[in-house]
């Protein structure tokens, strides 16, 4: 099993975070996991990627030419990076304030949904827009268990109890995505 993993949005958004716990909750599931990401301008607001490998065998090269799945928080990203997409490729994308054609990517399953208008929803502040995109992910991935990304969570120390709120909200909005494509 290989799975690959493009985050990208913009500066600030959390992208590498959310990367980061990934790749260690992998780990803390006895699997191989690396994680690389780009510094730019995006600390300044500029796009923003980082990518996952994680594989029950050991990883000999870091570079990913196309991803399985590509999580998108903005559309400048998506269109920047989408190189990086073939045809099997799952698209997870915030349309919270953006949406794109679909024609785009006429074979790909996409699940567009609002993470950063629930972030606002239930924290009122967009802060935990990745980690809500993070739950969701784990659940459509089926390859790390809740508790594993709980564990990474609480390495990291970073507000636990909200971030962890939010990891369930992002598991839920994947249950409702199960009857409803767009949430």
């Amino acid at each position: 099993m290989k799975k690959t993993f493009v985050f990208c949005g913009k500066g600030g958004q959390g992208i590498i975070f959310m990367a980061n716990l990934l790749s260690q909750s992998a780990i803390n599931e006895n699997l191989h996991s690396i994680q690389t990401q780009i510094y730019t301008a995006a600390q300044r607001g500029d796009v923003s990627k980082s990518e996952v490998i994680i594989s029950d065998y050991q990883i000999d090269y870091p570079k990913i030419e196309t991803a399985d799945y590509f999580i998108s928080l903005t559309k400048k990203s998506l269109l920047k990076f989408r190189e990086l997409i073939n045809d099997n490729t799952i698209i997870i994308f915030d349309n919270t304030y953006e949406d794109f054609n679909d024609d785009l990517f006429k074979k790909n399953v996409i699940y567009k949904l609002s993470f950063t208008k629930n972030s606002f929803d239930y924290f009122n502040r967009c802060d935990y827009t990745n980690i809500i995109t993070l739950g969701f992910l784990i659940k459509l991935i089926d390859i790390i268990k809740e508790d594993s990304l709980i564990k990474s969570l609480e390495k990291f120390k970073k507000d636990l109890d909200n971030n962890t709120k939010a990891f369930f909200i992002g598991i839920n909005l994947y249950n409702k995505s199960l009857i409803k494509k767009e949430v």
